[in-house]
């Protein structure tokens, strides 16, 4: 049988390298979305530790969204808008897929309600330094 002592012992060895293997998309992400006449609007996402986020528009330091994430899995998370004026989604929970690699985010709808959230297919962002 194990003992206490033997699995804090396992936990305490283990416990950092599984810390270390996760996968943080803390941080401020940049981006664009095209627009109907062909210009592109360039927008900034700033995803904080507890999850919570802010995306402004335009990049004019002006939190235009203001929501909260939570990981839904390995490379899944859920998205809700809690104070919005840019889509009619407040309270509405998306999910989507991501994927990092280095300075590089990558995110997919894979189910979300809100039409305005999420562009077009797979969003492309740029860790901002």
């Amino acid at each position: 049988m194990t003992s206490l002592r033997e699995i804090l012992t396992a936990t305490a060895v283990c416990l950092p390298f599984f810390l270390l293997s996760q996968v943080s998309i803390a941080g401020d992400w940049q981006s664009t979305i095209p627009m109907e006449d062909g210009s592109t609007l360039p927008f900034l996402v700033s995803i904080s530790e507890d999850g919570s986020y802010t995306v402004d528009f335009a990049i004019d330091g002006t939190a235009d969204v203001k929501g909260k994430m939570e990981m839904e899995g390995e490379d899944m998370i859920s998205m809700v808008d809690q104070e919005t004026d840019a889509f009619e989604c407040k309270d509405v929970k998306g999910f989507y897929r991501f994927k990092q690699e280095k300075d590089t985010l990558i995110m997919e709808r894979v189910e979300d309600p809100c039409p305005g959230r999420g562009g077009p297919g797979k969003m492309e962002f740029t860790r901002r330094k």
